[in-house]
């Protein structure tokens, strides 16, 4: 039976790296909120989405806001 597509948006670490001075900001004022808040990183929601038989499908990457669509599709 095929699964479902999971489309995630938003600005993302990739690697531990955030993009963009905006970003970066953002990152720090979820942080002083609460410490475990912050950017996901893609490599860190790709793995637990393959735990959890999913697999990326799409990456796309708007430069212009720093933000990623990321499309994970159940396999």
């Amino acid at each position: 039976m095929p699964g479902g597509t999971l489309f995630l948006f938003g600005p993302f670490a990739r690697d531990g790296v955030i993009s963009g001075e905006a970003n970066l900001r953002f990152q720090q004022s979820l942080k002083e909120l609460n410490p475990n808040f912050g950017l996901r990183d893609i490599t860190d929601l790709t793995k637990m989405a393959a735990e959890l038989g999913m697999s990326v499908q799409a990456e796309i990457f708007f430069e212009q806001s720093n933000n990623y669509l990321l499309c994970y599709q159940k396999n």
